[in-house]
């Protein structure tokens, strides 16, 4: 392919139009119609006068004729050497063997013309005159219809020069055919503004490719030089730059055309540098660097007279340089590197182009030929050639890197499921041995319990009490583990609630006092006041709890136990510090590992609990570090953020929080309301009325507000009776008989008035009935009353501490679900370890849905009830002096004495001792 593009653009230069030459002898010169002409040969020549068309002093004085074309510095005919500044007149006679009308293409002069035929100025550039002060440059090339007079035609032309290092003619004026001059400028224009915006876009894509890729400075260069050469080549030729921005100042065009010369050679020298590293001698491109500034510098600041001299010494270079490319490609490609035969072939053209130009410039070719512009074109194209074999191997080595990560990455997947699967194997086993464990342990609970309340010997009572207490202790291990295994499993839900941090922290220490006093330990406790947020309290208890326990148990007689808590930004910052045994530093990475114990835990601890805190504070998004200095101090510090975790589903509307008691606020959270309307249009305009005061969730049918109400359970809801398929009263008499949400109340709302569809209704337990069109006003007082109603059921209740289903004033399906909640409850009495997740997989809800139908009812969180029923049973339990404090503890499921007597004492406002001592008197 590349050597049919070679020989293809060989052909191209073999057709060149040249033209005819050297016909004007002494100033006179015959024209017959030829197509095309060049008014070359012998022009009268006036230095240092500016005569006007047909003057007498054209007779009067003696003329010298000049060879056209070149400059007037240049001239050989003339005896001496003229300066390059000045001004002169040239006089041309044509002789036309008829009347014709004909084309004059004007080329550029340098640097400001005046010409004219017959008397009549038919072009200009600038300003001509014979003061540098009043003389302006300008550079364009032009193209005039004119008609010859059969006979004798005078064209004069003044020009003046007080800038240019050579003054005076740049190429011949050519007269021709009308129809064929104009044409061809056109379609010549036409094609070298396509080559070189074609031209100017690639260097601009290879700008770009190095910025993408960011590493093979060779794109950058190559690109830089195509850029360069296209900005070059546009004042050259046509004058493509001067076409597109006519109000450019010569002196500037002619800064851009040295320039970007320079930087176009500088950036070539460059890119082969980069693109054969290991055949360029390094010195090349630093003497090409050293050369460049200065040039480019003269070009910005010199004036034109002086850099427009380097241009003959610069072509000298850059001719090296040229050579010197050529020898490099050829090593290059003897040493078979990659892209050398593109580039050099890219070179030839270049050349070749290079010298049709210099043929052009020197005035061996007529006119400049559409091949020089197709060559530069053709050169960049094939020399792109060499980055496209260069990314074809990258992407080639790329894909093979690819192939083989991904063989890596399955043969890891592979080993990563194996040991999952190992993994979730032992966890399942421990998990199951667990729940088999749990069984006899709860026979184990039971007799002790009834034994310890009949038997008053203390010697057998000690060793019950032996038994219980181990017992405990193996339903701890066992609860443990089960937790961790849930959470390994990704069951363990957490439901955030608006706790008193604070408050919370301060009632856990308090209930380690008896345990510091008794083993003589100084505990410590450092809270800041008013430490609230969203967080887990069941999950924030138990990793209070094992921290605290974890210092007891390596803290002797004599230590120190601090909890320091603070606020860090939206994060609660908890220290527990202790002066124990401490942890070896090469110990501390594995302290978090499953079942490991330091080799200084001399009480052979299970490793679990500190296994159980890290995959809590994981769940909750916050961070533990552990700092250990052995024989001095170890601190677990927590970081556990506050924030409320945005709500997932449906769409949610407006909504924000409002102060109001009357919106029946639970914990700062504006009711969410659901609106189940098929009507887009109505649906929105419920949303809208209602956004200000309520957090909204839409559905457009029944069968979606069905599920929707299930997963969410709102505070209440908005439904439209007439439905397509699942209808208002279906929706309205599926929830009411569903436990999850049978206590939320309903407003039914439709456009059927009469009073037969408002008593069906009714009948389905809708809690209100609006017909359509509705007040705004009165739609928000309606939900308002209903969930004032409901708040005020729930703060009535919430305030009981032991909770009779059968005074509540709910539905029936309310009452078996409160019921079925309290049986669990006291099914697992004793077990420390009932959390929320098993009481709601019990009632078949998930933590989420129990939080927010408990809240709803009673106004309590499922942990406050767990707790609240135990203490009531405790209470109970102590008024019967059905045992110890510590036994009847251990019966109603704490984990503590010291725990059991601090939630006690905050919960009934004094000590489990004076409720015996009250009973006792």
């Amino acid at each position: 392919m590349k050597r049919g593009l070679f020989g293809f653009f060989i052909f191209l230069t073999l057709h060149l139009p040249l033209g005819s030459y050297g016909q004007a002898v002494k100033g006179v010169l015959t024209y017959a119609g030829e197509e095309r002409l060049a008014l070359d040969g012998e022009w009268a020549f006036y230095w240092k006068q500016l005569l006007p068309p047909g003057d007498e002093a054209f007779v009067a004085t003696e003329a010298r004729y000049v060879k056209q074309v070149s400059y007037w510095n240049t001239h050989p005919e003339l005896k001496e050497q003229l300066p390059a500044f000045g001004y002169a007149t040239y006089r041309l006679v044509v002789e036309s063997t008829q009347d014709y009308r004909v084309a004059v293409e004007i080329p550029g002069f340098n640097l400001s013309y005046a010409l004219f035929l017959n008397g009549e100025l038919i072009s200009s550039d600038g300003v001509v005159s014979d003061s540098k002060d009043t003389y302006v440059p300008d550079w364009t090339v032009s193209m005039k219809t004119v008609m010859l007079h059969e006979g004798e035609n005078e064209i004069v032309v003044q020009v003046a020069n007080f800038d240019h290092s050579n003054g005076g003619f740049f190429k011949p004026i050519i007269i021709g055919d009308p129809d064929v001059l104009p044409h061809e400028r056109d379609l010549n224009l036409i094609i070298e503004t396509f080559n070189i915006g074609g031209v100017f876009l690639i260097g601009c894509f290879f700008v770009g490719l190095f910025f993408y890729l960011g590493e093979d400075k060779s794109f950058l260069f190559y690109g830089l030089f195509v850029i360069m050469y296209a900005l070059y080549i546009s004042n050259y030729g046509q004058y493509v730059f001067g076409t597109v921005f006519p109000g450019v100042p010569s002196r500037f065009k002619l800064k851009i055309t040295y320039l970007t010369m320079y930087l176009a050679w500088l950036f070539y020298t460059l890119f082969l540098c980069e693109l054969f590293k290991e055949d360029f001698h390094k010195i090349v491109s630093r003497i090409a660097l050293i050369i460049a500034v200065p040039l480019c510098l003269s070009a910005l600041v010199l004036p034109m007279s002086i850099y427009t001299l380097t241009l003959v010494p610069f072509s000298v270079v850059a001719l090296v340089y040229i050579i010197y490319g050529f020898y490099i490609t050829l090593v290059a490609r003897v040493r078979k590197r990659g892209g050398s035969l593109s580039i050099f072939l890219g070179l030839a053209l270049c050349t070749l182009a290079i010298v049709i130009l210099s043929a052009y410039h020197y005035n061996l070719i007529l006119t400049r030929p559409n091949a020089i512009s197709v060559l530069f074109t053709a050169t960049f194209f094939v020399m792109s050639f060499a980055f496209a074999e260069k990314i074809g191997k990258a992407f080639s080595s790329a894909r093979a890197l690819q192939l083989e990560t991904a063989s890596q990455k399955r043969e890891i997947e592979i080993q990563a499921k194996e040991l999952k699967q190992l993994d979730e194997a032992k966890s399942r086993f421990f998990a199951n041995i667990s729940h088999e464990f749990r069984t006899p342990l709860t026979m184990i609970f039971g007799p002790v319990r009834e034994l310890l309340l009949a038997v008053h010997d203390s010697r057998p009572r000690k060793y019950l009490q032996t038994i219980q207490n181990n017992a405990s202790r193996l339903l701890k291990l066992v609860n443990q583990i089960l937790e961790l295994a849930k959470l390994d499993a990704g069951h363990q839900m957490l439901v955030k609630e608006y706790v008193d941090v604070s408050k919370f922290i301060i009632e856990t220490v308090e209930s380690f006092q008896l345990e510091a006093k008794s083993n003589s330990i100084t505990l410590l406790l450092r809270a800041s006041d008013q430490i609230s947020g969203w967080i887990d309290p069941d999950a924030l208890e138990k990793i209070v709890l094992n921290l605290l326990s974890n210092a007891f148990k390596f803290t002797p007689g004599g230590g120190t136990i601090a909890l320091t808590l603070s606020l860090e930004g939206t994060k609660a910052r908890i220290d527990v510090e202790d002066t124990g045994i401490g942890i070896p530093q090469d110990q501390l990475p594995f302290i978090f590992d499953r079942f490991y114990h330091t080799e200084s835990d001399k009480q052979a601890s299970s490793g679990i609990g500190l296994s159980l805190v890290k995959a809590l504070v994981d769940q909750l998004n916050g961070e533990i570090t552990v700092e250990s200095e052995p024989g001095v101090r170890t601190c677990f510090r927590l970081l556990l953020p506050l924030e409320k975790d945005e709500t997932e589903g449906s769409s949610t509307i407006g909504g924000a929080a409002i102060a109001s008691e009357e919106g029946g606020i639970v914990n700062g959270e504006a009711p969410r309301i659901l609106v189940i309307e098929d009507n887009d249009e109505v649906r929105q305009h419920i949303a809208d009325v209602l956004s200000h005061d309520f957090e909204l969730l839409t559905s457009s049918n029944g069968t979606s507000g069905i599920a929707t109400a299930i997963e969410q359970m709102p505070d209440g809801i908005i439904c439209d009776l007439m439905m397509p398929g699942v209808d208002g009263f279906e929706v309205c008499a599926q929830l009411k008989q569903n436990e999850k949400t049978s206590h939320i109340p309903i407003v039914m709302l439709t456009a059927k008035a009469d009073n037969e569809s408002k008593i069906k209704g009714l009948e389905t337990a809708a809690d209100d009935y609006l017909t359509k069109p509705f007040d705004q006003k009165e739609l928000i007082v309606r939900l308002r009353n209903l969930l004032e109603s409901r708040r005020q059921l729930m703060h009535k209740y919430s305030q009981q501490t032991m909770l009779k289903p059968q005074e509540i004033a709910v539905s029936s399906i309310d009452k078996v679900f409160l019921e079925k909640v309290i049986a669990a409850v006291n099914t697992h009495l004793a077990d420390e370890g009932f959390s929320v997740e098993e009481l709601s997989r019990e009632v078949g809800m998930s933590k989420s849905q129990l939080n927010r139908k408990l809240q709803a009812l009673i106004g309590q969180t499922p942990n406050k009830l767990i707790r609240s029923f135990r203490l009531q049973q405790a209470h109970e339990l102590l008024e019967k002096n059905a045992g110890s404090i510590a036994e009847i503890a251990y019966m109603t499921g704490f984990s503590s004495p010291n725990y059991f007597n601090a939630v006690f004492k905050d919960e009934f406002g004094i000590v489990p001792r004076q409720v015996q001592r009250n009973k006792a008197d």
